[in-house]
């Protein structure tokens, strides 16, 4: 047997360190994904010996870590995530020491937000599915789960911009149709957008906002 060695070394949570374990689990197998919020060296993920068995990993810089290490004041987490076989999954977290009180977990596929302190989120999903299915937004508060979008003559109106702002439209298969940069306010035409539903993501500074649209 060859033993091969990663370029990362392991950074192990210990008591009365902040992090974060996320699970994903359906009838037979879970696995997890950890977020440690210190200086470190994270560990990359490796695939299962038993290849039905989900996959699930935090996505930094392009590389898939089994355990992540982050500053506090991070506001989005990009999750990857790969249904081995076809069915029902559940995903979960376990927050230890954390200053977050609110953990947003957005399915870009179906536009779905679970808050995960409160709340576990079920889904279908098909060994086809975009791995770059889930965001993680991590609060301090609720501000951000507010509606921020106002649709009028099929215009997308968002005010209130904080500084210069990006704004990215997704489709429900989680694939990107439009990206704007935005400052101060923003008026944006929807006739160029296929009916159906969108989930629009603005990033300023204050944070990251998702909200789900439908162009009909």
């Amino acid at each position: 047997m060859t033993i091969k060695k990663t370029p990362k070394q392991a950074t192990a949570t210990r008591s009365g360190e902040s992090s974060i374990a996320i699970s994903v689990a359906n009838q037979k197998y879970n696995d997890e994904t950890h977020i440690v919020f210190k200086d470190g060296i994270g560990l990359n993920k490796v695939n299962h010996m038993n290849e039905n068995i989900p996959m699930l990993y935090v996505i930094d810089n392009n590389e898939k870590l089994a355990i992540a290490t982050m500053n506090d004041n991070v506001k989005e987490v990009s999750l990857g995530f790969e249904a081995m076989t076809m069915g029902e999954y559940t995903i979960a977290v376990k927050a230890q020491n954390c200053k977050f009180n609110n953990m947003t977990l957005i399915d870009k596929m179906t536009g779905k937000k679970t808050n995960l302190l409160t709340d576990s989120y079920t889904f279908m999903a098909t060994t086809s599915d975009s791995p770059d299915r889930f965001t993680l937004t991590l609060n301090a508060d609720n501000d951000n789960d507010a509606d921020f979008i106002y649709i009028n003559n099929n215009e997308m109106i968002i005010n209130n911009i904080e500084g210069n702002g990006l704004v990215q439209i997704y489709d429900m298969m989680g694939r990107s149709v439009a990206t704007y940069n935005v400052s101060g306010s923003a008026n944006i035409s929807m006739e160029t957008l296929s009916e159906g539903v969108y989930i629009v993501r603005m990033t300023d500074a204050n944070g990251v906002k998702t909200e789900k649209v439908v162009n009909n």
